[in-house]
């Protein structure tokens, strides 16, 4: 239960239809339902949520084994319930270590390969976000983005170029360019890059 949503108009508005719901599996009969909070003596209204079932889950960390077992170095945000309840987990990640190394430690480990469907290879895989210990989070490609995002038609411009029309992972770093690479490299001791300017 939650008090997130009571005052807005997002209980109002389903997205799927009951039709829809009713017949896909996936879906749930309702998309929340607003209910006296049985926790608490005074009985004030929230709402019931469905849990999250994603098909996928993709998230990125520093390092991974060829076989699955995941570390993710400073703040794991929600990364490790995502991996427990989606159907399939693609792991990207900074290096590709030995599983032998990353079991010398397994209290760092954020999650063990029986969770995890696939491993890639991905150095810069969280850009434009940061990722601990290697790059910052890059304010110049974020605040692009903020505002080609602010209207539909500079939106679709910046899907074309930065999504659809880098292939791959190298394209869309040969877009960045070195120097914003550069400029973003994190401080091995810090985590971060400290003279970055986050405007």
């Amino acid at each position: 239960p939650c008090r997130s949503g009571m005052g807005s108009d997002i209980l109002e508005k389903w997205g799927f239809s009951a039709e829809v719901r009713s017949n896909d599996g996936k879906l749930p009969l309702h998309k929340a339902l607003v209910s006296p909070d049985p926790f608490s003596p005074r009985q004030e209204p929230v709402v019931f949520l469905p849990a999250l079932t994603p098909d996928v889950a993709l998230v990125h960390v520093q390092y991974a084994s060829a076989d699955g077992i995941a570390r993710i170095k400073g703040l794991k945000f929600l990364d490790q319930e995502q991996v427990r309840a989606a159907s399939r987990v693609i792991v990207s990640c900074e290096e590709v270590v030995p599983a032998a190394f990353l079991r010398q430690d397994p209290d760092q480990n954020a999650f063990p390969p029986f969770l995890v469907d696939a491993v890639v290879h991905a150095p810069l895989g969280a850009h434009p976000t940061a990722c601990h210990l290697f790059y910052d989070y890059d304010p110049r490609h974020l605040n692009m983005y903020r505002q080609q995002a602010g209207a539909d038609e500079t939106f679709q411009q910046y899907l074309k170029d930065w999504v659809f029309d880098a292939p791959d992972q190298e394209t869309y770093l040969g877009q960045v360019g070195a120097v914003d690479l550069t400029r973003i490299r994190a401080n091995s001791q810090l985590g971060y890059a400290p003279g970055l300017d986050r405007r």
